[in-house]
């Protein structure tokens, strides 16, 4: 324009319209393949995390490791959110190189001292950020994390629960738990907004002291008469444009931290669920729960702490349960629920189990059903098919005295299943524990 070159000038623009119909469907499809890699990677990752939930009934011992809080929601949202800004991260980091690549060869015929001192002020203020900023923000959006399912599960459990809420005019003392923890799920949510104004108030300072930096460093060549005007404005752009690249941390420091967080609970789920039994103690030992038909492959190792007899008796493979040497023990250990029981329970047998509450008959039932290990001895079962334990409530049994609940009557029924080539056993009555 300057030189009034009428045809240069609209053969610019015939240039710029074809770049621009060329990059408009490159930017879709770069939007689109940003959205595909991330549905595909949310999609992989929850599959994982699924089978790790429901393998060696990891959802069962979660509900007793109190480091581990609300693992529905770091499955569900917490994937999602940190495979979401994942991409979206390593996009703006692909991004960052190539302006960086773009403009750092404009800078370079300029001065190398501008490149030099662009360097270190990015370097310090992505420093100061981090160690600054970065550690606190990722606690406090950690701990926002985990208050908020908090709340969201206590609303949750009152709708599952609505009615036996209302029966017993629960909703005054639900209002006031769910109340709290909103509670604190405010203070968490203001602390971490006033380290956000902290952190927008140090990178204004930082992006605007920027525009007077290449002006005030190319002035003297300028003065010197060794570069022309035009040069100070189109160095302050490439050093604007590289120094916001180069602090890709910084600028996106709160994104980083809830990034930090989100993989720090989703690492802690995957350890908790990988590490879902109790470690052996050798003091207590660990029940072993077999098939009796274990026994015949023998080159299958025996995981259990209590050597098994070799040889059996008809009667004892016809059971559908057999206990040998079973000591049960409270998880500390430091208490015996059980010792050295010895049992079998055959077809249409029944086992009535009498004791004071927590004197461990529930306990008992459990390590039949595989969820207590905190002892030593062996436990065979029938299992075709997959033996089957069916506890059933019978509150009809519960009988009322001066206003006081007697011993409620509860009954576990064993259903052998199916046998090996998937027929229905032929018991017609099935055996039953019944415990008071």
């Amino acid at each position: 324009l300057q030189k009034k070159d009428s045809d240069a000038f609209y053969l610019n623009i015939c240039i710029f319209v074809v770049l621009i119909m060329i990059a408009c469907p490159l930017f879709t499809i770069g939007t689109y393949v940003e959205g595909y890699v991330a549905l595909i990677w949310r999609e992989w990752l929850t599959k994982q995390y699924l089978g790790m939930y429901f393998k060696n009934r990891s959802y069962y011992h979660l509900k007793n490791h109190h480091e581990i809080d609300n693992p529905d929601q770091r499955i569900t949202e917490d994937v999602k959110n940190f495979v979401d800004t994942s991409v979206k991260m390593i996009t703006l980091v692909v991004k960052a190189i190539a302006y960086i690549s773009a403009f750092t060869g404009v800078l370079v015929g300029i001065s190398y001292t501008l490149v030099f001192f662009l360097l270190l002020y990015s370097t310090f203020g992505t420093v100061i950020a981090v160690w600054g900023f970065g550690r606190r923000l990722m606690e406090l959006q950690r701990t926002a994390l985990a208050r908020e399912a908090t709340f969201r599960f206590s609303l949750v459990r009152v709708r599952e629960n609505a009615e036996s809420v209302a029966f017993y005019n629960g909703g005054s003392r639900e209002h006031r738990s769910s109340g709290t923890l909103f509670g604190d799920l405010v203070i968490t949510l203001l602390s971490q907004l006033k380290w956000l104004a902290g952190l927008q108030l140090f990178n204004s300072f930082f992006q605007y002291i920027t525009f007077m930096l290449p002006p005030l460093l190319i002035a003297p060549l300028y003065f010197s008469g060794e570069v022309e005007f035009g040069v100070i404005p189109q160095a302050a752009m490439a050093f604007s444009t590289i120094r916001h690249n180069l602090s890709l941390l910084a600028n996106n420091l709160a994104t980083f931290a809830s990034l930090g967080a989100e993989a720090a609970r989703l690492i802690r789920l995957r350890d908790a669920m990988c590490k879902n039994d109790d470690p052996i103690d050798e003091r207590i030992g660990r029940v072993s729960l077999q098939s009796p038909d274990d026994d015949d492959d023998k080159s299958k190792p025996s995981k259990s702490l209590v050597s098994k007899e070799e040889s059996e008796s008809k009667k004892t493979r016809e059971a559908f349960l057999v206990v040998n040497n079973l000591t049960l023990n409270t998880p500390d250990g430091r208490r015996e629920l059980v010792r050295e029981l010895n049992l079998q329970l055959g077809p249409g047998e029944s086992l009535l189990i009498i004791g004071p509450s927590g004197c461990g008959k529930s306990s008992l039932l459990r390590c039949f059903a595989g969820l207590w290990g905190r002892g030593k001895g062996e436990i065979s079962m029938i299992q075709g098919g997959g033996g089957v334990i069916n506890a059933t409530d019978t509150s009809n049994a519960a009988e009322c005295d001066n206003g006081h609940s007697s011993t409620r009557a509860q009954h576990t029924d064993i259903d052998s299943g199916s046998d090996a080539k998937g027929e229905k056993s032929t018991t017609k009555q099935a055996g039953r524990i019944i415990f008071l």
